[in-house]
């Protein structure tokens, strides 16, 4: 096909051309016609993109509104002590050794260090290392203003008693965790041993497997409403097993 003629072959080699006439009036017809459809199918596009674009923006404008809502009335406002475990070492993230409420301690000393309460102590507090301690789990992580005054008031404390008598002082270890959603306090059983001997017995004494059970209470305090508690345990010491 050329522009402006219709070509058709015919039968016998004979060919016949003719011109396709269009008027004036046609082509202002045809033109104004093209425009007109341009025109009407530009808008509906321009104004379909724009409903769609508004009703995006109205969407995400409530999604960010509704999380901010939810979000926040989803989060406790006051802090508090959710849970209180035994722990007797802490991991990066979470207690690598938890403990049961009623337990013994099982270790080998060697026997130089079965002589006297002291010498057991002193192993069990540089070797064979027992750490009796817990791990305090909050509600939520605590902001900066509340975290200052909770590393500036905690105070973590143990109590051990037997047969009436009791020594108390403070946890000698203390860690809050890195996102501020909970601390362990810990201390080391043998030394608290050496200290109740001093205090109540002779510590040269030969240790007596008899002495146990002892009753444990690992408390904790500070200035942040609400966060005091405490967990007990039972505890034996087997300084000849395997």
């Amino acid at each position: 096909m050329k522009s402006g003629k219709l070509t058709q072959r015919r039968r016998g080699g004979k060919r016949h051309e003719w011109t396709r006439k269009i008027t004036k009036e046609d082509f202002h017809y045809r033109l104004l016609h093209s425009f007109v459809t341009f025109r009407e199918i530009s808008w509906q596009k321009i104004f379909a993109s724009l409903r769609l674009c508004v009703k995006n923006l109205f969407l995400s404008s409530v999604s960010v509104v509704a999380f901010l809502y939810f979000g926040m009335s989803c989060r406790p406002a006051i802090p508090a002590v959710d849970n209180i475990s035994l722990c007797d070492d802490m991991g990066a993230d979470k207690c690598a050794s938890p403990m049961e409420p009623v337990r013994t301690y099982t270790f080998a000393a060697p026997e130089n260090k079965k002589s006297s309460w002291f010498d057991l102590g002193y192993y069990m507090y540089f070797h064979s290392r027992q750490t009796p301690g817990m791990l305090v789990k909050f509600n939520r992580s605590l902001d900066s203003r509340e975290l200052a005054i909770l590393k500036e008031s905690l105070h973590c404390n143990y109590r051990l008693e037997k047969d009436g008598k009791y020594l108390s002082g403070h946890l000698e270890g203390k860690r809050i965790d890195p996102d501020a959603s909970s601390f362990w306090c810990f201390d080391y059983l043998g030394s608290m041993l050496v200290k109740f001997q001093k205090l109540h017995g002779d510590v040269r004494k030969k240790p007596e497997k008899s002495f146990f059970p002892v009753r444990l209470t690992l408390e904790f305090d500070s200035r942040l409403p609400g966060f005091k508690g405490e967990i007990l345990s039972t505890i034996s010491v087997d300084w000849e097993g395997k």
